[in-house]
Parts: C-alpha cells; structure tokens; sequence
C-alpha cells in the first residue's frame, strides 16, 4: 500500500534530505519553497510524496535501513517534520490538502515570491 507523506525540512537540509532518503529507496525532491511569515525569506522546503510502507516505517523511525547508521538519520530526520499516513485516517485530506493541512499546522506558508529564495 502507498502512504500519503509530507516532508518538510530546513533550508540548509535539502541536499541531506534527498541523499539520505535516496540510500532508504525513495529519492524525495524537495520542490516547494516554504516561508515562516508571508513575504519573507525562504526557510524551509517541503514535498509530498506517496511511499510505500517500508519507506514509511523509515521515515517514522519505527524501523531502521540497516545500511544506515541510526544516528546519521535521526541527527537528519531530526530536524523535519514529518506526516505519514494522514490520509488513511482523514479522507478528505488528498494529496495537495495533506501537505497545506501540515503547513498550518505548524505556521508555515508557500512561499508565493520566489525571488527571495
């Protein structure tokens, strides 16, 4: 089964992001520049990505890659915020809806001016 999941991490993460999740199996592309206030700098990136359970148990830290060190991932992993599976148990959140409920959950935007990136 394909989990619903939102990842949203530092600026300076992004390049880790990808290369850590790439070692896991599912390479994510963080594509959307996110502000904490409207107008300003860009602060965060953020993605939504469909995964496969195992991917998922990586990402929640219920299981981890054996080819990894634990703690390579959780100084990474740390630092983003994560949601998986909030489609299961909310149906009406889709794939657009899953990521904009997690950004105002934790007061942040899409950045509309990427100029300022």
């Amino acid at each position: 089964m394909r989990e619903s999941m939102v990842v949203i991490c530092p600026r300076t993460l992004k390049k880790k992001v990808f290369d850590l999740t790439s070692k896991m199996g599912e390479s994510l592309g963080m594509s959307v520049p996110v502000v904490k206030k409207a107008n300003g700098p860009q602060t965060h990136w953020a993605c939504h990505n469909w995964c496969s359970d195992k991917f998922a148990g990586y990402m929640n830290r219920e299981i981890y890659h054996p080819d990894i060190p634990s703690e390579e991932v959780d100084r990474i992993l740390d630092q983003c915020i994560i949601s998986v599976g909030a489609t299961r148990y909310n149906k009406k959140l889709i794939k657009r809806n899953h990521l904009d409920h997690v950004l105002k959950k934790n007061k942040l935007q899409k950045m509309v001016d990427v100029s300022k990136r």
